[in-house]
This record gives structure tokens, C-alpha cells and sequence, in this order.
């Protein structure tokens, strides 16, 4: 998303135990960062993602759907998208 927030970055994959790609992580702003284990890994309340060959708005929506915390956010960026939630 070109204003939105979607980043590739090596040290995520890291912090967010991401094992298979693609993947798709969402966080509550700045809280997964300050929020990470002794392995510099952020805590698993402290985001959501989804892994597999789909679509962001695939992975988004079942986010919407599954994770109410992240919800919001995850509508948010599905909109961005110009999909209908």
C-alpha cells in the first residue's frame, strides 16, 4: 500500500517469528516493538498474522473476522486496499 504501511523488512521476520512467507503481520502501532521477549521477539499479544498463499485482502478479511483486537486496524488497511469488508 503506498501510503500505508506495508513494509518488507529483514528484521521483522525475526521479531515476529515469521517462519513461511508470505506473511502478513499486523500490530497496534508502536506497541508489538516495545513489547518483546529476551530474544528480541515481540510478544504473541502483541500482533496477529496470517501465513500462505493469499491475497492481502484475503489475509485481511480473516483477520477482521477472527481477531477482534486488530480488527479495526485490519479494516482499515482493507479499505486502503478499496476492499469491502
Amino acid at each position: 500500500i503506498a501510503s500505508g504501511g506495508i513494509v518488507v523488512n529483514p528484521k521483522a521476520f525475526t521479531q515476529y517469528r515469521v517462519a513461511r512467507v508470505p506473511a502478513y503481520v499486523v500490530t497496534r502501532g508502536g506497541d508489538a516493538s516495545n513489547q518483546v521477549d529476551s530474544s528480541g521477539c515481540a510478544l504473541p499479544a502483541s500482533y496477529v498474522s496470517i501465513t500462505g498463499d493469499v491475497t492481502p485482502g484475503y489475509a485481511l478479511r480473516q483477520i477482521v473476522d477472527h481477531s477482534p483486537v486488530y480488527a479495526d486496524i485490519a479494516g482499515r488497511y482493507l479499505r486502503s486496499l478499496g476492499d469491502v469488508e
